[in-house]
Formats: structure tokens, sequence, C-alpha cells
């Protein structure tokens, strides 16, 4: 149980909340975070937060389709929910293994980043990187002398966004 002030709680606490359970791997916590808390967040914000959420939830829990089915209801007005909503759709692709999918998301990724001024340079950047080692990465498919550059890249640029993931799909193709 979480204590709230005044029985409310704000969308971006109520995401970092999710977001560091999911990487805890508590799963069942998280979700019945999910659902128990919905109801003390703004009503105007409720919704929105929700999907994101559990949109997430259901990709930690390699439920693909139902995370991209809740992702593509997201309301895009927020960047950090367009950055964010954005990398995982980019991740499901990937899991998925629907190379058609994420190149076709890679580049509308980057046409997004490029054109967004709200977006500081350190999100630009993480999140560019994001996106270009995936596409490495995909491109390299089973070539392990390609998987390796590709990780030594990784090593040598600390500034990407969820480089937790990527880490873990370069060791998976490492066998």
């Amino acid at each position: 149980k979480v204590a709230l002030p005044g029985d409310a709680i704000s969308q971006f606490d109520y995401k970092n909340i999710v977001t560091i359970s999911l990487r805890l791997k508590e799963y069942a916590w998280a979700k019945n975070f999910i659902h128990d808390y919905k109801k003390h967040l703004e009503p105007a914000e409720r919704e929105n937060a929700f999907l994101y959420n559990f949109g997430n939830w259901h990709f930690y829990a390699k439920e693909y389709s139902q995370a991209l089915r809740l992702l593509q209801k997201v309301d895009l007005n927020d960047v950090y929910y367009q950055l964010d909503t954005r990398a995982i759709i980019l991740k499901i692709y990937y899991e998925m293994d629907d190379e058609d999918a994420l190149f076709y998301h890679v580049s509308a990724f980057r046409s997004f980043l490029r054109r967004t001024k709200l977006i500081s340079d350190y999100q630009r950047i993480i999140y560019s990187n994001l996106v270009k080692y995936s596409a490495k990465l995909v491109r390299a498919g089973i070539n392990k002398k390609k998987i390796t550059l590709v990780k030594s890249e990784v090593e040598h640029n600390r500034q990407i966004a969820d480089i937790q993931w990527l880490q873990q799909k370069i060791e998976e193709l490492e066998g």
C-alpha cells in the first residue's frame, strides 16, 4: 500500500513506480498497483496514464500484441509519453521479429526526434542511440562479427535509452 497525500498521485509518480517495479520484476505487484491506483490519478490524465503503464506491463509480461494494442491508444500529446511509448513499440517490433514494422518505426522515430523541438539534446541523443543500435542489431542478424561490433559500440557509448534491454538482446544473440 502506498500512502498518498490528499488521496492523489501524479501521472509521473504513477509511471515511475510502475517502471521501477517492472525493472525489479515485481510483475504482480505492478499490475495490482496499476489497477488499484488508477482512481487516484487526475481524471484528465487517468486513461492515458493507465493505457501507457498497462501497455508497459504487457511488454514486460511478453504479451506483445496486447501491449501494442494499448500503447497505440496512448494520447501522444505529452512529449515524455511520446518518447517512452515509441521506445516500447520499437522493442515490441524487435521482440516480435517484425523487421518491416521495426524499420518503418525506426524511420518514423528518427523523424520525430529530428522535428520535435520540445526534446532536450540529452533525450534526443539517448533515444537516437536506442534507435540506431536496435536497427544495427537487427541488421547484424546472426553474424557474430557484426554483433560483437554492435556490442563494442554500445559499451563505449553509454548514452542509450534503456541500455539494459539492448545489452540483454546483444547477450541473447551472442548465445
